[in-house]
């Protein structure tokens, strides 16, 4: 079993090709990679694709409290929020049980809460400039890296996208919000057409600053557009 096959470089897999062309009878190797394009196309050729599926989050709740005490030591708010990080992946959820390893991406999502409750609720131009100087926007300078707004947008996106279902049904698995009650009041308080229109401000927002966009112009129309 070859871990992270796809980081071997061109040498590596150019020496291992030959192994897998005439392989030893009784062995079977098995390539684990996250992206099957960054193998060669003569490995890729030669390897049949196993593609496997996200695992569903009450069996990772199951596996991770019988058999990792951190993650068993956790509140239950920690817990899901590391189901919801880990996106199907134990191995993710295991690295994330770490609070050093969860920190940023709590962090990240805390600044997409405070965003979406800030449109939500009609917050004031003051409450909006605070948020924005957490974020990393500030009047003088820009110290948040485009990549890093881009996540958070991303991660906007996904609370949007949780609120748009909970106003079509209750039977609704969450991507970002931890508790169902929470997020339905927020979502209750704007129509579904108004979170179709905020998320479709943000998806094009994103893709400017995917476009190398001007990173405090973007964000200043996108806050004048909602």
């Amino acid at each position: 079993m070859i871990e992270e096959a796809d980081l071997l470089t061109v040498q590596a897999q150019n020496a291992l090709l030959l192994t897998l062309e005439e392989p030893p009878p009784y062995v079977l190797f098995l390539l684990l990679c996250e992206s099957a394009s960054a193998m060669l196309e003569t490995i890729r050729s030669r390897a049949p694709l196993l593609r496997l599926e996200r695992i569903p989050r009450e069996t990772m709740r199951t596996h991770l409290l019988a058999r990792d005490r951190t993650f068993a030591a956790l509140s239950t708010v920690e817990q899901e929020e590391i189901l919801l990080l880990a996106n199907g992946s134990i191995g993710r959820a295991l690295v994330l049980a770490d609070p050093q390893e969860r920190a940023p991406l709590s962090e990240r999502r805390e600044m997409a809460a405070r965003y979406v409750s800030c449109v939500l609720e009609h917050a004031d131009v003051e409450r909006m400039l605070s948020l924005m100087a957490d974020i990393g926007i500030k009047r003088d300078k820009v110290t948040v890296k485009r990549e890093e707004l881009v996540a958070l947008l991303e991660d906007v996106l996904t609370a949007l996208r949780d609120l748009i279902l909970l106003k079509r049904s209750d039977e609704v698995t969450l991507c970002f919000y931890t508790d169902a009650e929470t997020a339905h009041a927020l979502g209750s308080r704007v129509s579904v057409k108004t979170l179709l229109a905020l998320s479709d401000a943000v998806e094009s927002t994103r893709r400017q600053l995917l476009r190398n966009a001007n990173v405090r112009l973007a964000i200043t129309s996108l806050l004048f557009t909602v």
